[in-house]
């Protein structure tokens, strides 16, 4: 799932997950770099962005009417512009990160029989609780009698990865 980060009045930031299909932006009419999060069918949105499932990936286009107004990365947006993790929006004066980083999550294995933990090298029934490497994608056991997932500090599979489930995200705003 993928983040849009705004930052609040303080200027301290806050993320939201974007949850859904689409994301509508628009900037703030009451503080000068605030970036607002409002219904992506309305008029009020400056921007859409849009996510197209591929595979395991997600991936995300920024759609703008208006390249006076919108800048990804300090360049301006004629229409659509694929969205990469890290980019910087400008809306107007307001300013928003763009991240596709996920958290380690436990859920049921819905990935191809036949699938094997690069942990213990068994098969990961389907149904059975599993993680999913936010990095490299590659699945894990992690249930009682099998956490595989935990068992270590990193990844098995990509060796890059931390396997805390409640270890936040490896990538912030504040680390700019």
């Amino acid at each position: 799932m993928a983040n849009i980060w705004t930052q609040n009045d303080d200027e301290s930031w806050r993320h939201r997950a974007i949850d859904g299909a689409r994301l509508g932006l628009r900037a703030s009419e009451d503080a000068a770099h605030a970036v607002h999060v409002c219904d992506a069918q309305g008029d009020a949105a400056l921007v859409t962005l849009v996510r197209s499932d591929s595979d395991e990936r997600q991936e995300w286009a920024l759609v703008c009417a208006d390249p006076k107004r919108v800048r990804v990365n300090g360049a301006p947006v004629f229409g659509l512009r694929m969205l990469e993790h890290r980019d910087e929006l400008r809306l107007d004066a307001g300013r928003a990160l763009f991240s596709t980083e996920t958290l380690p999550v436990i859920t049921p294995f819905a990935g191809p029989k036949g699938a094997k933990c690069p942990r213990c090298m068994l098969e990961i029934e389907h149904e059975t609780d599993s993680v999913r490497c936010p990095t490299c994608h590659v699945a894990h056991h992690q249930t009682a009698k099998r956490p595989c997932w935990t068992y270590s500090d990193l990844c098995a599979a990509c060796v890059d990865h931390p396997t805390a489930l409640d270890g936040g995200y490896r990538w912030t705003p504040e680390d700019l």
